[in-house]
């Protein structure tokens, strides 16, 4: 379902976004996320390296946000996460009656049965507060991104709004493994639990394939990423420019 925003409403100005941290300040913060919360290296370094100001967990990590849900409490780091670095959840639970197994269909009928769905995450075997997921390899990740991605803009479409206002309510991000059985290594990354949605509007906007992010971290190309659209903003950035603007950062819970 398209959204529609109120055309009386402004858009939001576009702002100086924040310089990419450098890797020393990253690594104290994912030292800090591992001494505090038993997460994983791989998983704190995730979480650290998506935040737009490590200084900002260090600090939320003293006093971390308690999340009553059903079954026990969740705890939380607030802050905000680069887009570029943080993926929507590629199982979309809004997807599930769309989803078609390849045994229910003619082979080769539809593009939407070339693999198995993603199954559910399982939780880590170690304790860990993080969460893995089995895929067969990096094509069935995309292809599961691309099917949550056209059924979100088709029937949950926030676009427009986040192209004036950008997102303002946060995203819950999960550390996610993804875990591959035709043998690639290990990869984790933030992955939302809540919000998809909105990053997926996010990312479309800003032309990015989500399933590409866990494989591709590329901090130079961030920063040149950031100072471009810094220099626009003094003389006024084009309407694409301030959409972008607007969606490289975006508020975010770190569930903990």
């Amino acid at each position: 379902m398209a959204k529609t925003i109120d055309e009386t409403l402004l858009p939001r100005p576009p702002q100086l976004l924040d310089v990419p941290a450098l890797a020393p300040a990253t690594r104290r913060a994912a030292e800090r996320l591992q001494e505090q919360f038993n997460l994983s290296p791989d998983a704190a370094e995730a979480f650290a390296s998506a935040v737009v100001d490590p200084a900002e967990i260090r600090k939320a990590a003293d006093n971390p946000e308690e999340l009553y849900v059903p079954g026990g409490t969740l705890y939380g780091l607030r802050t905000r996460v680069w887009t570029r670095r943080v993926m929507p959840d590629p199982r979309n639970p809004r997807v599930g009656p769309a989803r078609r197994h390849p045994i229910a269909v003619r082979p080769g009928s539809t593009e939407d049965a070339h693999f198995r769905p993603i199954p559910e995450p399982d939780p880590n075997p170690d304790g860990r507060p993080e969460l893995q997921l089995g895929i067969e390899n990096r094509e069935h990740l995309t292809w599961s991104s691309v099917i949550a991605k056209k059924y979100i803009l088709k029937d949950n479409d926030w676009r427009l709004s986040i192209r004036n206002q950008g997102v303002m309510t946060e995203v819950w991000l999960s550390a996610v493994t993804l875990v591959h059985s035709d043998g690639t290594s290990n990869v984790t990354v933030p992955v939302t639990s809540e919000g998809s949605s909105r990053l997926t509007a996010c990312h479309d906007i800003l032309d990015i394939r989500s399933a590409d992010i866990p494989y591709a971290r590329d901090d130079r190309g961030l920063r040149s990423i950031i100072k471009s659209l810094n220099e626009v903003v003094t003389n006024g950035p084009t309407m694409e420019q301030a959409e972008a603007l607007r969606c490289e950062t975006i508020p975010a819970l770190l569930l903990v």
